[in-house]
């Protein structure tokens, strides 16, 4: 669960998000039947009130790309100074199983083993030392991998990834 300006990972406004599992103990004596298992989640605008001025990110994003147990999203710094990762939430379909890496480009800057099908990454996760790792150079491209236990799903409308940078500004995909 998380709550603050753009916690509903729709928009900058202040906010709220939060995903769970479910599973269903007892089954309804009348109508159809409830999936046994699942994932659910909920974004929420709390007000409009306190909405940051959020500064333009000169960062670009492509679409996913996937391969075996690896999901990768191109990012490129498109602006005139560096700018480094703060934070990255991520939403996966449970099929994919546990996120064990996050990588950008060939540097691991999160090595953990992670189940539930979401996770909330940021400063007390990235390992000693990683600020260089984490940063894109004006011009710099390079791909963040997660890396998953299980072979990916394709299927649309299932991941869903927010990156936050030091500098203030942040990039969004739902796919």
């Amino acid at each position: 669960f998380q709550v603050g300006a753009g916690a509903n990972n729709k928009n900058v406004a202040f906010g709220a998000s939060g995903w769970f599992d479910w599973n269903v103990t007892s089954q309804p004596t009348a109508g159809p039947k409830l999936e046994v298992t699942g994932q659910g989640d909920f974004n929420v605008d709390l007000g409009t009130d306190c909405v940051p001025t959020a500064p333009e990110c000169d960062v670009r994003s492509w679409d996913l790309r996937y391969g075996n147990k690896v999901v990768r999203w191109p990012l490129k710094n498109l602006g005139d100074d560096p700018v480094t990762i703060s934070s990255i939430m991520v939403q996966w379909p449970g099929v994919n199983g546990k996120l064990r890496k996050v990588k950008l480009g060939p540097e691991t800057i999160f090595d953990d083993d992670l189940a539930g099908g979401s996770a909330s990454i940021g400063t007390s996760d990235w390992p000693a030392g990683s600020e260089a790792d984490r940063t894109l150079d004006p011009g710099e491209k390079r791909s963040l991998k997660f890396i998953f236990s299980k072979y990916i799903s394709k299927d649309p409308y299932h991941y869903d990834i927010w990156v936050a940078f030091e500098e203030g500004c942040s990039v969004h995909l739902w796919d």
